[in-house]
């Protein structure tokens, strides 16, 4: 073989090799970049994964963040309302004005007295329902009394205003004959603004009954107790007896006969059995309990009384007596009424055969 042809094939094998070795290279190589791309895909992987946990936790974050926000306004909307609640319950507990009806059935009075109505009016402390107390007065207006009976604070002595006592008064005469008691906080005030009050009702045509006696017709009489008698301003106090004495002198002193039906006007309900010469009383003073319990109706504490008293409201009968309390309408040192609206009492006298 020629030196030539040796070469040649020597070149040949070398370009073979060199051949194989460079295809086992690319090979080589392309296994890595596979195994590169690989990788970088795994980690793509990952990453996508990550990033899902990642946006799930802050959309987990994001959706308890608005549960919680969600959550703080429903309550705070609540409180709201609760509060709305209370507020519109307070204004209507002292300012809607209830008119309770009572029928007393009696003997004493003719056929043709029978439906005879009074209407009660107790505790206004200047207390103004509208303007010039319209709302009280068209109350009063719609019961259709015979007469009116004012037993009592019809002014205030925290806040004393004469003049809307006497327009009130003036406004309720205007109705029917009005009669009128004093109560504690009348003689609460300063002498001069007593004296005012005293010519200011008598001018708007209120009889004022101090310790005093009318007869109404041959059938009735009204008797009005001064507070003075109860509590003992300048006099003797009522545990003494004061007020069953008082009543029994004025009517002797009227000749009254034992048939007839006789009428009581005083502010205070605790001293009720001192009351029985009495067919009928009215009495005022405790504010209904000036919060009255739901449920048991009951109220929570009234002056002279204390805790859980036993005459705040409504009918009472001892013997052959028959006491209604009026709830009142104002307010004094307690200025807020709860579950215990004011009230006006009205009471129908019915004619009763034996």
């Amino acid at each position: 073989m020629s030196k030539k042809n040796m070469n040649r094939k020597k070149n040949q094998a070398k370009n073979s090799a060199n051949t194989k070795s460079a295809s086992s290279q690319d090979k080589k190589n392309d296994k890595e970049i596979h195994m590169d791309n690989k990788v970088d895909d795994d980690l793509k992987d990952n990453n996508k994964v990550m990033n899902n946990a990642g946006n799930k936790k802050k959309r987990i974050e994001t959706d308890n963040s608005k549960i919680k926000e969600y959550s703080l306004i429903k309550k705070i909307a609540i409180v709201w309302i609760v509060i709305g609640i209370i507020i519109i319950l307070l204004y209507v507990g002292n300012n809607k004005i209830d008119v309770t009806e009572h029928v007393y059935k009696t003997d004493k009075i003719s056929k043709k007295l029978d439906g005879f109505t009074i209407v009660q009016i107790s505790d206004l402390h200047n207390k103004e329902f509208g303007k010039n107390n319209r709302k009280l007065i068209a109350k009063v207006r719609e019961a259709r009394p015979d007469i009116i009976v004012i037993t009592g604070d019809i002014i205030d002595f925290n806040k004393t205003n004469v003049d809307i006592a006497v327009n009130t008064a003036k406004r309720l005469s205007d109705i029917a004959v009005t009669y009128y008691v004093t109560g504690n906080h009348e003689y609460g005030i300063n002498a001069n603004s007593l004296d005012k009050l005293m010519k200011g009702l008598e001018n708007a045509g209120v009889i004022i009954m101090q310790n005093r006696l009318e007869i109404i017709n041959d059938n009735m009489c009204v008797i009005g107790l001064d507070e003075r008698e109860i509590i003992g301003y300048g006099g003797e106090a009522y545990s003494k007896g004061t007020p069953k004495r008082t009543i029994e002198s004025l009517i002797e002193a009227a000749d009254v006969e034992k048939d007839k039906l006789k009428i009581l006007l005083s502010h205070e309900p605790q001293i009720y059995k001192k009351y029985e010469l009495c067919d009928i009383v009215f009495t005022g003073h405790a504010h209904g309990g000036q919060f009255r319990i739901p449920f048991v109706n009951k109220g929570f504490v009234a002056p002279d009384q204390g805790f859980f008293p036993k005459y705040t409201e409504g009918r009472h009968d001892y013997k052959g007596s028959t006491m209604y309390i009026s709830r009142g309408l104002g307010n004094s040192i307690i200025p807020q009424r709860i579950f215990n609206n004011p009230e006006i009492v009205k009471v129908e006298i019915n004619y009763k055969k034996d």
